[in-house]
């Protein structure tokens, strides 16, 4: 069995493998919750049903969001950590410490903002686009998977100079 046939630690990130981290019967098991099922477009109700479940057999609950904290407690969670989303800042103090910048970024001049992930419901185009108004030096670039259209990034303002955007 190579060690596998009943795992120290299952980490559950994704609600539709709730099944699976039942089936592999963990010594313990840890939920991370980065958002509310409930308010996403498309999640199946199986998913969010089976969820709260998930959350009070967990050993453990992990959540990137203060608010979150409630939220699991409601559904059963009895023990949570609170791993935020974030940089340490301190990390990238000294230029000489930053990678190369990609082919795509070499020439901007001025700031550059980034944002990787997801592209779905919850990505606010029409506050990025005031921002890129506001501050006409940086260059904002979006990379990850478009699961919408993003109609206030369409404009005259948000040229492929200004807005690198890419799946």
């Amino acid at each position: 069995d190579q060690g596998f046939g009943r795992p120290d630690v299952v980490l559950l990130q994704c609600p539709l493998l709730s099944g699976l981290a039942l089936a592999l019967s963990p010594k313990a098991l840890v939920v991370s919750i980065e958002d509310a099922l409930e308010h996403f477009e498309g999640m199946p109700r199986v998913a969010i049903r089976r969820f709260p479940e998930m959350i009070k057999r967990a050993d453990l609950v992990t959540v990137t969001a203060k608010r979150l904290g409630p939220w699991a407690l409601a559904r059963g969670a009895r023990r949570i950590i609170h791993v935020p989303n974030g940089v340490d800042f301190a990390r990238f103090k000294r230029p000489a410490d930053l990678p190369p910048a990609p082919p795509e970024y070499r020439g901007i001049k001025g700031p550059i903002a980034v944002y990787v992930g997801a592209l779905d419901e919850w990505f606010d185009d029409a506050l990025l686009a005031a921002a890129a108004k506001r501050l006409p030096q940086w260059t904002f670039a979006i990379i990850g998977p478009p699961r919408r259209r993003f109609a206030a990034l369409r404009t005259p303002l948000l040229r492929p100079a200004r807005c690198l955007c890419r799946p």
